[in-house]
């Protein structure tokens, strides 16, 4: 079952849009830049999709935005190792498996 990402639209409106592969095709396309306020200056680059893509993954585990306990590991560990030297997402990854470790560790709490 794929999972859902549920938000406000810009528009106001409820929107839900089905599996990672579609949530990271709608944000690499800006689907919620809107929600960032005015884009930052930059020395005339664009923001990296990927990275963006990444970011939300591990920013919705955190926020609760994504299960914890469905969350694709080979995914979170490959954008980390795609984008480890960026201070940003090693440390946001370290808060998303932080998340995960403890949601497992609530899960299994009581199994012998």
């Amino acid at each position: 079952m794929a999972e859902k990402f549920n938000f406000t639209g810009k528009d106001g409106q409820p929107q839900t849009i089905e599996g990672v592969p579609a949530f990271k095709a709608f944000l690499a396309q800006g689907g919620l830049a809107y929600l960032e306020g005015p884009p930052a200056k930059t020395s005339g680059s664009q923001l990296d999709p990927a990275r963006e893509a990444a970011r939300a993954l591990m920013q919705g585990i955190v926020d609760g935005m994504m299960d914890p306990l469905t969350a694709d590991l080979d995914e979170l560990e490959a954008a980390y190792l795609s984008y480890q030297a960026d201070a940003e997402i090693a440390a946001l990854f370290e808060r998303a498996v932080d998340v995960v470790m403890q949601a497992a560790a609530k899960a299994t709490e009581g199994i012998a």
